[in-house]
């Protein structure tokens, strides 16, 4: 993410929060005027609806988390490493000499 991106981020978030002011000077304009009460509630309703859309776009961009990160690649020796314990695991243990198998 840029810096071009960020301010497309903000002029989108700006016309979020700027709709949602008209919304409610048009509910509160409408209440004075003694519109029907339905109509200032939709108004109302539409406003705490877009309070969602900005509080989703602001955390989605702002605070995204990517879903996977990538593996990183083991340097050649840790993969040496990681061959050998492999081979080790599935080779046959050697077999236990006791003094009387030394013996003659």
């Amino acid at each position: 993410m840029n810096e071009k991106h960020m301010g497309e981020i903000e002029r989108q978030l700006l016309q979020v929060s700027r709709s949602r002011k008209r919304l409610r000077e048009a509910a509160a304009e409408l209440k004075l005027d003694d519109a029907e009460e339905h109509l200032v509630t939709a108004l109302l309703a539409a406003d705490s609806e877009m309070e969602k859309v900005y509080k989703k776009l602001f955390q989605s961009t702002y605070f995204h988390v990517p879903e996977a990160e990538p593996k990183v690649r083991k340097r050649r020796s840790e993969q040496d490493q990681d061959e050998l314990d492999e081979q080790s695991r599935q080779a046959p243990d050697p077999p236990i000499h006791t003094q009387e198998s030394l013996l003659p």
